[in-house]
């Protein structure tokens, strides 16, 4: 196990639009660590601690911290880099999971109209079951009568495909058809 201590200049993430800089510095510290512990081609893991990752973001995305102190341990048994703030002892920490949210248009709206909204809709849904109960009372239609709901198939007038319609009528010629044989 190599442990070392690095303070880590973080002042390139200035030169990044204000909306982008943590990220960059995060990237930062992996570099560096990287170049400085001698990693660039072994299959060694980067894990960043959580008061390491608090520090960093306490400011927001636009101001992370110019530079910061780190102890960076390496274990080349399970062929991790572990790096936490100078003072504390290595906690990973696992990033929140989002909550996915599956609302519809209508259940947005409710939450913003509130109590009107919902008695509103209560008494749609109440309109709404009556006309089904009055569409179900009709009466049922003999098997052999027709009724206006059944919808009657049209024959086709002729069997003749429109390509074969096409065929049969004649081109019309054009009116100039002496001046377009001359030229």
């Amino acid at each position: 196990m190599v442990e070392r201590i690095y303070t880590i200049p973080l002042r390139k993430a200035y030169r990044k639009p204000r909306t982008r800089r943590t990220p960059v510095a995060m990237r930062l510290i992996k570099s560096y660590l990287e170049r400085h512990m001698k990693l660039k081609d072994s299959d060694v893991e980067i894990k960043i601690g959580q008061h390491l990752n608090e520090t960093i973001w306490s400011r927001g995305i636009r101001y992370p911290p110019r530079r910061i102190r780190v102890k960076a341990v390496l274990d080349e048994e399970n062929k991790q880099l572990k790096c936490e703030l100078v003072g504390f002892e290595y906690k990973e920490f696992k990033p929140l999971k989002r909550e996915v949210k599956a609302e519809g248009m209508k259940e947005k709206l409710m939450k913003r109209l509130g109590g009107k909204a919902i008695q509103k809709q209560k008494e749609e849904e109440m309109v709404e079951g009556k006309k089904k109960e009055t569409t179900k009372q009709e009466p049922a239609a003999k098997p052999g009568e027709e009724t206006d709901k059944t919808e009657k198939k049209e024959e086709p007038k002729s069997k003749e495909t429109p390509k074969d319609q096409a065929a049969e009528e004649p081109k019309p010629e054009p009116e100039n058809s002496e001046e377009q044989e001359n030229k």
